[in-house]
């Protein structure tokens, strides 16, 4: 060993201490550190939940609005092209200081320098943006008058409550998901659906800002202490929270480096209306109590944080955070409310510096933390015992409530902090740095969050192996609503996506027996279950996906984002059949199906894009089937208005039933050519006819033995069966000549080559004979829950149910046959359906757009909506909707897409 060292040494020479130069800073670094120190509200880049980014245009005066879209060639997800938020016309445009997303993401706040404020509302589709509130000429203005902190309160009853699933272990084959609900303390505005803000300027002027039931902003404003002199003693950072009695936490810091915490309470002095007797509230005031001030917040120096400069460096408060009480997780997250101040040094400029080595020094954070403490401890002192007069014990005399602040250890940061984020209900923060690393930490301990390889237990992202990758060092970024990609404004003021990726290997190369796929898919289920639970889109959880995934890991996937959200596929017992109008509102189950279908979308052939297929059909059943039972009732007569509006949807339902009995009878005839040419008895082959249905993406067989879209079809066709009876007695009786031509019209639409009576008769032996083959194979109802889930999942026809098929092809077809005129059938044009893969079809949609909700071909030129998902399209309405005639079945449907993604307007990126 001492021989090789020698050698080393007679080779290369004595060792020599050899000064590393750091990386030079980003350009812009001081001056955006600069912008952090002097105020709490300039944020230039927000993601709102529902998918929508915001970004300060690069002069400062303006905001661009972008989307998440995937691109259906490749399946691959990238940003649209910008569109730009319209000022008012009566103002400047004003210099923006600070934009946020409220909490369902449906309202912007767009501030300026002064303490102006914008309020914007989304429309429609993302991007729509309108505004509901503009500052008036009477408003202050001025550097005083500037926002340091702002925070929006939950919205009533939707985010106030939500679902958290906090992990998942595995048992043997089986993922046990532990889930449990939290309710979000603190106030709210009381008017259902309707938001409001708080925040506080620099001279300590708090304003609530909150929406009426007529959809109009008012204001109120307390003063927290007397008004300072000056900037010198004015407030620069503050941070509100929820706290657990209704109430909010203040933590405020000023520019005498000293931390204050309030309560605020909010009084919303609730009136009935004398109309409805609903309450709205009237003259809401605000409260505050003043609890303690910390004068010690941080007294670091060089050596303190071991920085490695000769010279002093002063550190000063970036970013103010007040976390509110986390819910309670197996004792591991603490019941305290946190405040979080991050304390900056910036070095001196290089030609300050003597060494060399340290010309390009990284500016260090230090994150320091106190958990607010508060209950009965100020008490008297004994010694007030001894006094000569007195009129009752100290031990007679009730405690007062006390609080205190208790330090924790500090964290030291060799780059600067450029953003923190509490994520996964605050029990995760999100810390960017100036060197363009991203990690996530505990709150409990503030250690990073390492990937630990279990393959048996997940809980977050970054601990089953997911990260960040390290990017360029970016000023402004922030993140998506589930955190799986964050967006960048780059110095141009452009924006960029940087998407989570799996570390121990690619996803698209993880197969069937790779020890990695259930944890992976079983991570992503947990993420996808607790947006759906939480008003937030799952896009940015499919931008992370590779645009091909194994055809293993996609089953995975969906399975356990079935089992994970709890998503019944069985509707065949006596009690589903009690609630069948429940099945509509199961927005879980669709938005299942609303995976299922995107991940086959770019698929030629075979099972994944027969499953995808399967999907899509489903949603499309369940926006006909609820549409038509609204609009068409037994009891009530049809208006020619409403006639109008369901040509669309009846010819969809009628063209979609034939196009059913095309597939089968075109499986029927295969069957008779197998037979011609000695292959007799394939219509009990199991084999031959998955292989059939997967080779030509044929879901004819599954739509039918599936009870979802079987009970979808037959709750479809009674209201079709009463619109005709309708068109035909309203045609008969009408003598307007434009209501005549409404029934008419729509009467032109019920010539079909098949009745629709005969057509539930099918459906409703097919019904039948499906639940009798359960009952004869003894199955449970768990194994016929399984059944039913797996005929979705992997678009297999269980063996279980095998007879029902063979039947379908055989006797029960025959049945059909004598009511139908299966010539007129197979020459019957369902191109527009878009449901298969022949020439006609391709040909007639790269010439036509369907309007997805309403089912008829659009206008050329004519704006339309965009669903970034599954690039559906529909015309486009505009902020005011489909009008105040439209149908109420049009109101219901026009808001989200059939796949339940959010519309944009903004064209897609090439």
């Amino acid at each position: 060993m001492e021989d090789d060292d020698q050698y080393m040494k007679d080779l290369f020479g004595d060792p020599e201490q050899v000064a590393i130069t750091a990386p030079p800073t980003v350009k812009g670094l001081n001056q955006r550190l600069d912008e952090l120190l002097a105020s709490g509200c300039c944020q230039k880049i927000a993601w709102s939940g529902f998918g929508c980014i915001a970004a300060v245009g690069e002069s400062g005066r303006s905001v661009e609005l972008y989307t998440l879209i995937r691109n259906q060639k490749t399946g691959s997800w990238n940003l649209s092209k910008p569109g730009t938020l319209q000022w008012p016309s009566e103002m400047e445009p004003p210099h923006v200081a600070h934009i946020t997303w409220s909490h369902m993401g449906n309202d912007l706040t767009v501030v300026d320098d002064s303490g102006r404020m914008l309020i914007y509302s989304n429309g429609f589709a993302l991007g729509q943006m309108m505004p509901v509130r503009i500052p008036t000429m009477s408003e202050p203005v001025g550097e005083m008058n500037a926002l340091v902190g702002l925070h929006w309160l939950p919205v009533f009853p939707h985010t106030q409550k939500s679902a958290i699933y906090w992990s998942a272990t595995r048992t043997d084959e089986k993922w046990n998901y532990k889930m449990s609900h939290h309710l979000s303390p603190g106030p709210y505005n009381p008017v259902d659906g309707k938001s409001a803000l708080i925040c506080l300027n620099r001279s300590g002027v708090l304003r609530l800002v909150y929406q009426q039931r007529d959809n109009t902003w008012l204001e109120t404003t307390e003063e927290l202490e007397e008004p300072p002199v000056g900037v010198g003693n004015s407030f620069t950072h503050a941070s509100f929270a929820p706290d657990v009695d209704n109430s909010l936490l203040l933590a405020t810091y000023d520019a005498s480096n000293l931390l204050r915490l309030y309560r605020i309470n909010i009084n919303w002095n609730q009136e009935p209306d004398p109309m409805d007797g609903h309450q709205v509230s009237a003259s809401p005031s605000l409260h505050f109590t003043p609890l303690l001030v910390e004068d010690a917040c941080f007294t670091g120096n060089t050596n303190s944080v071991g920085n490695g400069l000769d010279e002093p460096v002063s550190y000063n408060l970036t970013h103010l955070e007040v976390v509110p009480v986390s819910p309670e997780l197996a004792g591991r997250i603490p019941t305290h409310p946190m405040i979080i101040g991050i304390f900056t040094a910036v070095p001196p400029p290089s030609g300050l510096v003597l060494d060399p080595a340290h010309q390009h020094q990284q500016p260090t954070s230090v994150i320091r933390q106190w958990h607010f403490l508060k209950g009965f401890q100020n008490r008297l002192h004994s010694c007030f015992d001894q006094l000569a007069i007195k009129k009752r014990p100290t031990s007679s005399v009730d405690p007062r409530p006390g609080f205190r602040l208790k330090r924790q250890p500090d964290v030291v940061l060799h780059s600067a902090v450029l953003s923190i984020l509490p994520t996964r209900s605050s029990t995760m923060f999100i810390i960017s740095l100036s060197d363009g690393s991203i990690h996530f930490r505990h709150r409990d301990t503030m250690e990073v969050v390492e990937a630990d390889d279990n393959e048996n237990e997940v809980h977050t992202m970054p601990q089953s192996g997911f990260v960040f990758p390290n990017a360029d060092p970016c000023l402004h970024l922030a993140f998506s609503p589930n955190a799986l990609a964050v967006a960048i404004r780059k110095p141009d003021g452009t924006v960029k996506i940087e998407m989570m990726e799996y570390s121990p290997r690619s996803l698209k190369d993880i197969q069937l027996g790779d020890p990695k796929l259930g944890p992976a898919a079983t991570i992503l289920s947990l993420q996808h279950g607790s947006a759906c639970m939480q008003y937030k889109t799952t896009d940015d959880l499919l931008a992370i996906l590779p645009p091909n995934p194994s055809e293993a890991f996609t089953h995975t996937f969906l399975t356990q984002a079935i089992s994970c959200l709890n998503t019944n596929f069985d509707w065949l017992s006596d009690e589903s059949q009690k609630q069948l109008q429940h099945l509509y509102r199961l927005q879980s189950l669709f938005k299942c199906l609303s995976l299922q279908s995107t991940f086959g979308l770019t698929d030629k052939r075979g099972p994944r894009k027969l499953a995808s297929r399967l999907a899509w059909i489903t949603i499309n059943l369940r926006l006909i089937s609820l549409s038509v039972s609204m609009s068409i009732r037994t009891n009530e007569n049809l208006r020619a208005e409403m006639a109008i509006t369901l040509i669309g949807l009846v010819k969809w339902s009628l063209d979609f039933l034939i196009y059913l009995l095309q597939e089968i009878l075109r499986l029927h005839y295969e069957i008779k050519l197998q037979e011609r040419e000695g292959n007799p008895g394939m219509e009990k082959d199991g084999v031959w006819i998955q292989n059939y249905l997967e080779t030509h993406s044929s879901p004819a067989i599954l739509v039918l033995l599936a009870s979802i879209p079987r009970i979808l079809l037959r709750m479809m066709c009674r209201p079709l069966r009463h619109g005709k009876v309708h068109a035909q007695n309203n045609f008969k009786t009408c003598l307007n000549p434009e209501q005549r031509m409404a029934f008419q019209k729509l009467l032109s639409i019920y010539v079909s080559p098949v009745p629709i009576t005969a057509l539930e008769q099918y459906l409703s032996d097919v019904d039948t004979q499906v639940k009798n083959a359960y009952a004869a194979a003894g199955f449970s109802a768990a194994q016929r829950a399984d059944a039913e889930r797996d005929m979705f999942t992997a678009a297999r026809i269980p063996p279980v149910l095998l007879p029902v098929v063979t039947s379908m092809l055989t006797t029960k077809l025959t049945e059909l046959s004598k009511h139908m005129d299966a010539g007129k059938i197979y020459l019957h044009d369902v191109a527009w359906l878009n449901l298969t893969d022949d020439r006609k079809t391709k040909a007639f949609h790269e010439k036509q757009i369907i309007d997805v909700i309403r089912k008829f071909p659009l206008a050329a030129k004519i704006k339309l909506r965009r669903c970034p998902r599954c690039a559906s399209v529909m015309e486009d309405f505009g902020l005011q909707g489909p009008g105040p005639n439209s149908q109420a079945w049009l109101w219901q449907s026009h808001k989200c897409c059939v796949c339940f993604g959010a519309w944009t307007v903004l064209e897609p990126a090439v």
